[in-house]
């Protein structure tokens, strides 16, 4: 059996509310979403006029990342999952207009700080937390063994 190392590429996702994305065609949206995590392909994302979504780019869990899900409770978990994997974010802008930045703790382990995830918070609330971080769980748990991975 040939062993893979953890992706450390960052990956691309689109939060599936981003107000970017034109949502009168439900279907469409969905399925162009669906391309998109399966493919990286944009290309078919339905997008308001001259509008374009944020991109925020995460890694697959390291072993600490996924150990820190075991020790946290049911309802930390997703965000545990964002804190661990994600290592940026494109096309967001503070109140003061300039390009939001996320801040990591130093360490051999590099997380989001508090401050980075009350930023998200105050942005996309439990919305992106929740579909962020189901996406870096169920990526974490694919059997290469299987083709999955």
């Amino acid at each position: 059996m040939r062993l893979l190392r953890r992706k450390t590429t960052p990956q691309e996702h689109i939060y599936s509310r981003d107000p970017a994305l034109d949502a009168s065609d439900p279907e469409r949206l969905s399925r162009a979403l669906k391309t998109f995590r399966d493919t990286g392909d944009r290309s078919e994302l339905p997008l308001k006029n001259g509008e374009q979504p944020a991109i925020f780019r995460y890694v697959s869990l390291s072993q600490a990342g996924f150990y820190a899900l075991g020790r946290a409770s049911r309802g930390e978990m997703l965000s545990t999952a964002v804190r661990h994997a994600l290592v940026g974010i494109d096309g967001v802008t503070g109140e003061d207009g300039r390009p939001l930045k996320l801040e990591f703790t130093d360490g051999p382990e590099k997380m989001l700080t508090d401050a980075s995830m009350a930023l998200i918070w105050d942005y996309y609330r439990a919305g992106l937390l929740t579909e962020l971080g189901e996406r870096v769980i169920a990526e974490c748990n694919m059997d290469p063994t299987l083709g999955q991975g």
